[in-house]
């Protein structure tokens, strides 16, 4: 007796669900696949036409991918005031900065000038700066007293450390001047008589006058000669407050 059986209702569905997952299987793989290959097709023709710009342009490939660091520039800044001029002394290594002309009062135009061991500001009778060599292990006292005053008696003629004053100088800054003992005489007011027991060119006077040395800088120390007058720089301040050591 020969038996006839039929697929159940839920074999036919089982199969036909296995053939739908399959099929979205199938072709979910196939969409992957075009995609990779169309991303390399792609890639190698971006490749192709920039290394043909390269050849045409003379212009260095980047990957895109790739990202270069520039070097931000540096910026020094100019000074605006044309009237302004610096002086850099590549002898002495100092720097300062002067108004070339001092005010329309003044029809003669500030010079400077480098002879010796000084640099004059407004001629020759005007005011200096005088650069000395000392020993970098000797204080800015002891050089003055080795180098200006060695043939005076230290009791008529001494040094003595000054207090700055003057809030554009770094902290880096000594200062100092030669004295002597003051009378008290009121016929001798500036103590003439015992001030000249001392170098006329060094000693303190009623004008300006100081001994400088930068501590960065131990091998050389500076002695201004100002007077009573000021040649200015920019913003009211005299030269010798734009003061730098370079080197």
């Amino acid at each position: 007796m020969e038996s006839n059986q039929t697929p159940s209702v839920s074999q036919h569905q089982n199969n036909r669900a296995l053939k739908i997952a399959t099929l979205i299987v199938v072709t979910i793989l196939i969409a992957v696949v075009s995609s990779f290959a169309t991303y390399y097709f792609l890639n190698k023709q971006f490749d192709k036409k920039l290394q043909l710009m390269q050849k045409a342009n003379q212009v260095p490939i980047v990957s895109p991918t790739t990202f270069v660091t520039i070097p931000t520039p540096t910026f020094y800044p100019v000074d605006s005031n044309p009237n302004l001029k610096r002086h850099i002394s590549e002898k002495f290594g100092i720097t300062f900065t002067y108004l070339k002309n001092q005010s329309p009062e003044r029809a003669n135009a500030i010079e400077v000038l480098e002879e010796n061991t000084k640099i004059y500001i407004g001629g020759k009778e005007g005011q200096w700066v005088e650069v000395f060599d000392k020993n970098p292990k000797d204080s800015l006292e002891e050089a003055i007293r080795k180098r200006i005053l060695t043939n005076y008696s230290p009791t008529d003629c001494f040094v003595e450390k000054s207090k700055i004053t003057n809030s554009s100088y770094p902290p880096t800054f000594e200062q100092a001047h030669i004295s002597f003992p003051k009378t008290n005489d009121e016929n001798d007011p500036f103590s003439e008589s015992t001030a000249k027991k001392c170098p006329s060119d060094y000693r303190e006077t009623n004008g300006i006058r100081f001994f400088l040395q930068d501590n960065n800088f131990p091998n050389k120390f500076f002695f201004f000669s100002i007077g009573q007058y000021a040649i200015l720089a920019d913003g009211n301040k005299s030269w010798f407050d734009t003061f730098q050591v370079l080197k």
